[in-house]
């Protein structure tokens, strides 16, 4: 019965392993608050190359703003400028992409912490 256990966990660490998000995002969270509201997110994708295409985002409160979305020369990384206005509220913030044509592409929720 202890072993059945012990292989029922040693599998179910490799499943969550290989259900995380391939998207990763620096920072992974800002402050409300803080002096330096404009702020450049990294997004990088290990397996998809997320900036080769022309792409749009968007942002499901009004707390944060997107200045601009930014291709980089490796594909697999995009830079968003945003900026996190004075009366944004603490939470969990999603952001979506799409293409120029539509279509949602992925979506990513973003922390502002108090």
């Amino acid at each position: 019965m202890r072993k059945q256990f012990l292989l029922l966990g040693f599998l179910l660490s490799f499943s969550t392993g290989f259900a995380q998000s391939p998207l990763l995002i620096y920072p992974t969270h800002w402050w409300t608050g803080m002096q330096h509201r404009q702020i450049s997110l990294l997004l990088r994708s290990k397996d998809r190359n997320i900036g080769s295409a022309e792409m749009k985002a968007s942002v499901d409160k009004g707390g944060i703003q997107i200045n601009r979305i930014r291709s980089l020369e490796n594909p697999h990384y995009v830079q968003i400028d945003i900026t996190i206005r004075k009366d944004a509220s603490p939470g969990i913030y999603t952001f979506q992409f799409s293409g120029k044509q539509g279509g949602v592409q992925e979506k990513f929720p973003y922390l502002l912490k108090d």
